[in-house]
């Protein structure tokens, strides 16, 4: 049977294939068969337009999170808010993220990844604008979670969707460069901060009544934050229009879920169309074996053996990668979203700029992080698990360079903190890859659903931990910068061990193993393959990710052997 691999993969996987005039002939709508057709109409005008348009999720909860730091410090000067109060104000929006996400699986994987795009964008939007309505702080915790929903809505959807429709080559750098936009938000929320308000002090009388502070604002008397927090939410509102004409959904979802091949037929013709591919036919008709013609509604066929998406994220096939994902994610969190609340207090220490330009510079020095994730994401030698834990080694390093320990140069903490947000860029955008790769289909939204609520958790905490070590340990980090060691020593340990599974470059899985069907069993003999041949015979990965596709691949002996 191993013998025997080898050979299916030269006659099957081979992704960079042109179609005959023999080949175009009917064929039964499969998710293997679908994501053949999309390797060889390869990355062109289609999946970019899906980058943009699902890219502003990211863009706008980057944008959403940097401008709440600053708000949160004019707030509490002009409202005279307590520690605490302002570490709520930075942290409900994660509390409404994590809701969203918990949402976004119960939806995505049942009306679609489209739906929660919208949806997303609608509520980031709205909320995002009632915020600069605000008269109490209560009124603004309640819009900001508001806000915090619609990002969490639209998170989990779009790294769904834009990894089904993309081909496996190419899949890992169109999700790093859709994680980085979330750098071009803090750079468009920092870029309003230097021209509204650079030293974070143009807060007038009265901005607590909105009409009174929208006549100040037209006597040139300007309330910043209200302004700054208008500016933040008009991507949402802009990009909404164009996401409601020109977003497709998910061909491998209408595959899995509804099995209707005429949708995926007109999807795949539109990806055809746009990328320029007319060589590859697109000609599925529906298998009694497999498909059931149906129209398509939002109401999902049910499938033999239909396993619910929990059931099988908790099920011995993927438990151990989600919670060391979860570990992974809440480090990531607690590191990106945590600076953004932390670096305008650290940077106020800061002599001879601005906080405000101090802050453009931070999320300037992110955009070599982007480039660094992205270097290494289509650099086919190196999985992503083992950038994972170099980039991860890397953020630790960075950290002990902030500590303010009595023998290090002034200048170490600074430089460290500069290099930090860098990398912890790079981080979070191949983790983000990996997880979004790693699950089925028929549970891809909910797994990542699920890890990214759990793992916001530790940016819910990031805030709190800040103000209490300030309180504890005399104004300094220190606390905060060790909990972030010991976070990324935990998470890299138990990538080692857990992540046995590479996905670069590898096809999708379409259904968990206790739904697999002989193509399925096919799929994850391939991925073994393919891995064996992309990690050069590496021992610690090659045994592991065989053992673990061998229950999945057993009764695909015969198959394979008679290819």
């Amino acid at each position: 049977m191993v013998r025997s691999i080898p050979r299916r993969r030269e006659v099957t996987a081979e992704i960079d294939f042109t179609y005959s005039a023999l080949a175009d002939v009917d064929e039964p709508l499969s998710p293997a068969g679908v994501g053949r057709k999309l390797d060889a109409m390869g990355f062109g005008s289609f999946q970019i337009a899906v980058l943009i348009l699902c890219g502003g999720v990211l863009f706008s909860e980057g944008n959403q999170l940097m401008v709440m730091g600053p708000v949160a410090m004019l707030l509490g000067d002009h409202w005279s808010l307590p520690p605490l109060t302002r570490v709520l104000l930075a942290s409900t929006i994660h509390l409404g993220y994590v809701c969203g996400c918990l949402l976004s699986g119960l939806i995505g994987d049942r009306l679609g990844r489209r739906p929660c795009v919208l949806m997303s964008y609608l509520l980031t939007g709205a909320f995002g604008f009632a915020c600069s309505t605000a008269s109490t702080e209560v009124v603004m915790l309640a819009y900001r979670f508001g806000a915090g929903v619609g990002c969490g809505l639209g998170i989990p959807a779009v790294f769904a969707l834009l990894a089904e429709v993309s081909p496996s080559k190419h899949r890992a750098e169109g999700l790093i460069i859709m994680a980085s936009l979330v750098v071009l938000g803090e750079l468009y929320a920092t870029a309003g901060i230097l021209f509204v308000d650079p030293h974070l002090t143009r807060s007038g009388d009265h901005c607590d009544i909105y009409l009174l502070s929208v006549m100040q604002e037209a006597g040139h008397q300007v309330c910043s934050w209200r302004t700054l927090l208008e500016i933040a939410a008009a991507p949402s509102l802009f990009m909404v229009m164009f996401a409601l004409t020109m977003l497709w959904e998910s061909p491998q979802f209408v595959t899995v879920r509804h099995r209707d091949y005429q949708e995926v037929n007109r999807i795949l013709k539109t990806v055809r169309k746009s990328n320029g591919a007319y060589n590859v036919p697109v000609r599925f008709t529906p298998d009694s074996s497999v498909v059931q013609e149906q129209p398509y509604t939002l109401r999902p066929t049910a499938a033999p053996r239909d396993v619910s998406a929990f059931a099988t994220i908790t099920g011995r096939h993927y438990s151990g990668t989600v919670w060391t994902l979860i570990l992974v994610t809440a480090c990531k969190d607690s590191s990106l979203y945590g600076l953004a609340y932390i670096l305008p207090q650290y940077f106020r220490g800061v002599k001879g700029l601005s906080p405000g330009l101090q802050l453009v510079i931070s999320s300037s020095l992110a955009i070599p992080g982007a480039f660094l994730a992205l270097l290494l994401g289509s650099y086919r030698g190196v999985g992503h698990v083992t950038v994972t834990q170099a980039l991860g080694f890397l953020c630790t390093v960075c950290g002990l360079g902030m500590l303010q320990l009595s023998y290090m140069p002034d200048w170490m903490g600074p430089v460290s903190a500069y290099a930090l947000r860098g990398l912890v860029l790079g981080y979070y955008a191949v983790v983000s890859t990996y997880t979004a790769e790693v699950f089925p289909t028929n549970c891809r939204t909910t797994a990542i659903g699920v890890i990214s609520a759990i793992g916001r958790l530790g940016a819910v905490a990031a805030p709190l931990i800040f103000e209490l070590s300030k309180q504890d340990s005399r104004q300094t980090l220190d606390a905060f910068i060790t909990l972030l060691i010991v976070l990324m020593a935990a998470a890299m340990a138990a990538s080692g061990i857990n992540l046995i599974w590479e996905t670069k470059g590898l096809p999708l899985v379409s259904v968990s193993p206790e739904e697999s069907s002989a193509e399925l069993d096919y799929t994850s003999q391939q991925r073994v393959a393919e891995a064996q041949a992309l990690l050069g015979g590496s021992g610690r990965s090659d045994k592991r990710t065989t053992s673990s596709y061998s229950s999945a691949a057993t009764s695909s002996c015969s198959i394979i052997q008679g290819a």
